[in-house]
């Protein structure tokens, strides 16, 4: 992954999008991309070998994603509906410093 840009690999990979979410029976999917790198001031997502720095940068939800993740758990996403039961996949242990 760290060869592309994030362009590169969801395009490559035919996903819908770097994060996304569907339903399966009574189960509601999220599959959300920790690859993001935090200095305690930006984020930025892996790209083209960055992810070899402090690894404490490493595997974080930027705050974007989180406020999409409220809407999807809200059944705020078009398309989505409010399931009573959730699955949340993340490549890796993640991180975040969103507070809301």
């Amino acid at each position: 992954m760290d060869q592309y840009t994030p362009e590169e690999y969801v395009k490559g990979m035919n996903m819908s999008g770097r994060y996304y979410s569907f339903d399966k029976g009574d189960f509601h999917f999220i599959v959300l991309d920790g690859n993001n790198l935090y200095d305690g001031k930006d984020y930025r997502h892996y790209a083209k070998a960055n992810y070899y720095v402090n690894p404490e940068y490493r595997a974080f939800i930027d705050p974007e994603q989180m406020e999409w993740l409220k809407k999807d758990l809200d059944g705020r996403i078009p398309g989505i509906r409010k399931a009573r039961k959730s699955m949340i996949e993340v490549h890796a242990k993640v991180h975040t410093d969103f507070a809301g």
